[in-house]
């Protein structure tokens, strides 16, 4: 049996959480009028302390789903904030286009939206575990996530392994197929823009990058076999050629994803490890920046600079979307129907597809909120702080993001194996991912997860259908070899 959250560490965490959320709201007024680095410092210590707070109350510790969003959710809305907190320099990429916003935009009222977008998220963290630590109390043991459910058949066959390397290696190969296509192979050594601009815009890509995660998460959740093995060497050749294309997101969401998926077989890494390995991927980041500006073929290896800083500014850059809907909403006034880039996917197919009503092309629908963000300002990208906020103003963001921290961590600690597996394989790639993107993709891409991890069930039931009868068949006599197995499985 796994280990059950602490009451103390969770019912401590919940109230220093509903703490802060209750600071950064009452006070959201002052907190925006602080002086940049004085916000950033303070916007710091509150995140820090409540992501903290989380972490230290679940059993998996870094490695707890809830955690691995948490943090994920924190790096890629405060990087930025880190930076203005440590007086640390980074003129070299502030002076570039892509980082001019930061003298543009009010950069304190951006650290208190997106401070209180991650406390939400890490209330709703809290409340679960706590939840759960209180229904364990007095009760018997039950299985949880990494434990074999007392229910499991011994002839079911896990196929889910096998099937997530099919996966795996059919969209990395699709993916690649896309490019060549598009440009051939002197695309593969190009710059993100032009990449982005041509190939990535096929109606294909989005499944085919859902299919890189959903295929690697499937692969690991068994533990160590060939099958694992197989399917990292894979990934590991994507993450070659995705990476000096800029797609760092397609590459740090699913390995993420997967790190905490495996860790639900208590598979984990060091500490020690994990440090160094968040020091090399951020030195990487800042480096393969200029790759991703200028493409491979075009970048002069003296242009390139491994800096763990340039990684840290270059992933905090997701504040940039709260900017935008901040000057959207506060200073134009503009109110967008509530929730209308939530369900504008499903607007879209229940309208369009199911309806026959005529639907803008998905290029130009502002009903998508990466479409908006896309025609409004460019290719930056999204943030589930920015697209509540934009469309319920502050309220949304607490309630959306704790909302978000709920399910998290009840993939962490539901009671029922079979189901909190199942969420983790579907939900937690497409809501890691929404970290820098937008919701509308989330609904998809679960109804996708769902339908694949159905097509594995049935391959797994027929399998052992299929197995059952050529065990019991008296027609088909058996060999000795295969006796003695039966036998030893009955005993």
């Amino acid at each position: 049996m796994a280990a059950t959250p602490s009451r103390r560490a969770s019912g401590t965490a919940l109230a220093g959480c509903l703490v802060a959320l209750f600071a950064v709201a009452a006070w959201a007024s002052s907190f925006a009028e602080l002086a940049e680095h004085s916000a950033a410092r303070l916007s710091v210590a509150v995140v820090a302390g409540c992501v903290l707070l989380c972490v230290r109350a679940q059993p998996r510790g870094v490695w707890a789903c809830s955690s691995v969003y948490l943090i994920t959710l924190s790096v890629f809305h405060l990087g930025v904030a880190a930076l203005f907190a440590t007086d640390t320099s980074f003129d070299r990429i502030r002076g570039q286009y892509d980082f001019r916003w930061l003298a543009v935009y009010p950069m304190s009222r951006l650290f208190a939206v997106a401070t209180l977008g991650v406390v939400s998220a890490a209330v709703g963290v809290a409340a679960m575990t706590l939840l759960r630590a209180v229904r364990v109390a007095g009760d018997r043991p039950v299985p949880v996530a990494g434990d074999l459910p007392a229910t499991a058949s011994p002839d079911r066959p896990d196929l889910r392994a096998p099937a997530g390397l099919v996966v795996l290696a059919v969209s990395v190969v699709g993916l690649v197929a896309i490019v060549l296509a598009a440009g051939g192979i002197g695309l593969l050594f190009g710059s993100y823009a032009a990449v982005g601009q041509t190939a990535l815009r096929g109606p294909l890509v989005p499944y085919v990058l859902l299919g890189v995660g959903l295929g690697l998460a499937l692969a690991v959740i068994g533990g160590p076999s060939r099958w694992r093995t197989a399917a990292l060497v894979v990934f590991a050749l994507f993450a070659a050629v995705a990476l000096p294309l800029g797609l760092r997101g397609e590459v740090m969401f699913p390995a993420v994803a997967a790190a905490a998926v495996a860790a639900r077989r208590r598979i984990v890494v060091r500490g020690v490890v994990v440090l160094l390995g968040a020091v090399m991927l951020l030195a990487l980041i800042g480096g393969l920046r200029e790759i991703r500006e200028s493409g491979l073929a075009a970048t002069r290896l003296s242009a390139i600079t491994f800096s763990p800083v340039d990684g840290i500014a270059e992933l905090g850059a997701s504040i940039r979307p709260i900017g935008s809907v901040l000057e959207w909403r506060d200073e134009f006034g503009e109110r967008p129907p509530a929730g209308s880039t939530f369900y504008g996917q499903l607007d879209r197919l229940v309208s369009g597809r199911l309806l026959g009503h005529p639907q803008p092309s998905q290029f130009s629908d502002e009903r998508l909120f990466n479409v908006l963000m896309l025609d409004r300002e460019g290719p930056i990208g999204g943030s589930p702080i920015a697209e509540a906020y934009y469309n319920f103003g502050a309220r949304g963001v607490v309630g959306f993001l704790l909302l978000t921290g709920l399910v998290m961590a009840w993939m962490d600690h539901g009671r029922s194996v079979r189901r909190t597996d199942t969420a983790c394989l579907v939900l937690l790639v497409p809501l890691i991912t929404e970290v820098r993107n937008a919701f509308a993709a989330v609904p998809v891409q679960v109804m996708l997860g769902l339908g694949v991890f159905g097509l594995i069930r049935l391959a797994e039931t027929a399998t052992a259908h299929t197995a059952h009868t050529a065990r019991t068949d008296p027609a088909r006599p058996l060999r000795p070899g295969r006796v003695r197995q039966v036998r030893r499985r009955t005993w």
